[in-house]
């Protein structure tokens, strides 16, 4: 498993709201920026609807894939109010 960087940076709009960013270079268009300017990586996690690059969940349907995180409480929704 590789270890993942993470930085903090004022490069979202004040308007668009708050919480983390995602960080997902290959997929996004200002993250893809923020990468570059940084010289990050940018691995493709998602190729038309399949999952690859990404361990044991490589070839799995994002739908499956998102299932999955459920089932081993990886993801869960959650909406914060802060003031």
């Amino acid at each position: 498993m590789n270890e993942i960087p993470v930085y903090a940076a004022s490069y979202v709009l004040d308007s668009y709201g708050y919480g983390a960013v995602m960080g997902v270079p290959a997929h996004d268009e200002w993250d893809k920026e923020f990468a570059d300017m940084n010289n990050l990586p940018s691995i493709k996690v998602i190729e038309e609807d399949i999952v690859i690059n990404s361990l044991d969940y490589s070839n799995m349907k994002i739908k499956d894939f998102v299932s999955k995180l459920y089932e081993k409480g990886y993801s869960k929704w959650k909406i914060e109010y802060w003031m």
